[in-house]
């Protein structure tokens, strides 16, 4: 079974969420995720954002817990730039 989503996006009111493509139905979603990046119907960052800071924010946690296990600083700045600069750069110039 395949995902298949629509994203509409204009300032006039939808009165059907559901649009028959063949004999599959494709839903009408208000944000969707593809390659990564959070898009949404008002043409707004503000999902994306959210989950870009809340998995960073796990990751900070987890360098916390290796800190507190006595990983070299050196170390802790390699995973850093692995796991949350990593994530934090990723589609920035779009």
């Amino acid at each position: 079974m395949k995902k298949l989503y629509t994203i509409f996006t204009s300032f006039l009111l939808i009165t059907e969420n559901i649009l028959l493509h063949n004999p599959v139905q494709v839903k009408q979603v208000s944000y969707a995720k593809l390659l990564g990046v959070t898009l949404c119907d008002t043409l707004r960052f503000d999902v994306h954002n959210g989950n870009v800071l809340k998995m960073c924010s796990q990751r900070v946690y987890l360098l916390k817990l290796l800190r507190d296990q006595s990983v070299p600083r050196r170390q802790l700045n390699t995973v850093f730039v692995a796991l949350a600069l990593s994530r934090l750069r990723y589609a920035l110039p779009v």
